[in-house]
């Protein structure tokens, strides 16, 4: 999502609504997005951060295949 549709889901959000948004800016599939100043996730992160009712957890691990960290090295652009 870009920052425009994560703006969008944000702001028609119903009181006591929960919102779980998951991804990784590192795959941005989208390359019309620029991972810092486009991308929906980085946008979010670095907005909402700080504010009492917002969280977020950063994984460090990959468990997916050997094949797919391989791919993901490879393709990076």
């Amino acid at each position: 999502m870009d920052k425009h549709e994560v703006h969008t889901l944000l702001t028609r959000a119903g009181q006591a609504t929960k919102i779980v948004c998951t991804g990784d800016s590192g795959q941005v599939d989208n390359r019309t997005l620029t991972p810092n100043e486009d991308d929906g996730m980085t946008v979010l992160l670095s907005r909402m951060a700080g504010w009492e009712r917002f969280g977020s957890v950063s994984l460090v691990n990959s468990y997916r295949s050997e094949l797919a960290a391989e791919a993901a090295l490879r393709f990076a652009d």
